[in-house]
């Protein structure tokens, strides 16, 4: 069930790359305001997991964890902890869930940078960018090589 699962999550999100959907992500309002106060009372880039469900046209956050930032920089910088991302992998699969979104803060503003995009070729979901400084966020994807913005929306849970 779950290999089937990830080939539909799979093929959904290149769906997605390749324009064919419009997405839109879902989130309650507590954890982004969570998220954003977790940004701003920290001078380091910090990383988190989110995980949930996707449909044709909605990318669903349920469950947002925290992994630790190993990167050697981690005031311009992250690198999430590869056990917490594995941790937070199987944990979703125990649920018939998967990993939806990708959560990092800027000390700056929440435009991805160069080396954002290019890992977004590889993490083929959306990120969340959360300025440490203003509270701003905003969600890209890749699509053909460049970062387009997708529409937040959010929910009272």
């Amino acid at each position: 069930m779950t290999y089937i699962n990830n080939l539909k999550y799979r093929y959904l999100f290149k769906s997605y790359i390749r324009g064919q959907y419009g997405l839109k992500l879902k989130i309650c309002s507590t954890q982004l305001r969570e998220l954003t106060n977790k940004a701003m009372e920290s001078s380091l880039e910090r990383v988190f997991i989110g995980t949930g469900h996707l449909t044709e046209k909605e990318l669903i956050v349920e469950e947002i964890d925290e992994c630790p930032n190993i990167s050697e920089n981690p005031e311009t910088l992250f690198k999430a902890d590869p056990l917490c991302i594995y941790t937070v992998y199987k944990k979703a699969e125990s649920l018939n869930k998967t990993i939806v979104l990708l959560v990092h803060t800027h000390p700056e503003s929440p435009e991805p940078s160069l080396l954002d995009i290019r890992n977004m070729k590889t993490w083929l979901i959306p990120w969340l960018i959360i300025s440490s400084l203003t509270g701003e966020s905003k969600v890209w994807m890749c699509r053909d090589g460049k970062p387009i913005e997708i529409p937040i929306e959010l929910n009272n849970c």
